[in-house]
């Protein structure tokens, strides 16, 4: 997880395998969690319930794709609908070796854009870019240069 500068950030702790909580400290916070679902995954949805918030974003991946994998995607739907998250899907499949969306964020109270980038990448799924409108009132430093 990446924040613009100037944000101050917060640790979580979270015991679940592959599963990063922060808390943005902004003038109302906002919950971040990120994820990674292996299909080994050993734990369930909604161990990750106590760490939802009324403004939450959870993201990643998560092996899962909701339109095509049936039984496990209505699992996490269902989950989600409990703890009143909404699916934010991009417009393109993310896994490069097959033809899934596997990658993608839940929202609560947070408005939020995803999308897929179309860059070179070392990795078998393309880069998410997951952004959020959101006000704080921190102050950024910064440094102004003028070339002649």
């Amino acid at each position: 997880m990446v924040f613009r500068p100037g944000f101050s950030v917060k640790l979580v702790p979270c015991s679940i395998p592959n599963v990063c909580v922060v808390d943005l400290l902004i003038d109302l916070p906002i919950r971040v969690i990120g994820i990674y679902a292996p299909e080994s995954k050993t734990w369930e949805w909604n161990e990750l319930s106590p760490f939802i918030t009324p403004s939450c974003v959870l993201f990643g991946d998560f092996n899962i794709d909701i339109e095509k994998d049936g039984k496990k995607s209505r699992v996490l739907l269902d989950w989600a609908d409990m703890c009143f998250l909404a699916p934010i899907r991009v417009g393109t499949n993310t896994s490069l070796r097959s033809e899934r969306t596997i990658d993608y964020a839940f929202t609560v109270g947070v408005p939020l854009s995803v999308q897929a980038l179309e860059v070179g990448t070392t990795s078998d799924h393309k880069p998410v870019l997951a952004s959020a409108t959101c006000s704080g009132s921190e102050v950024s430093w910064g440094r102004n240069t003028h070339w002649k």
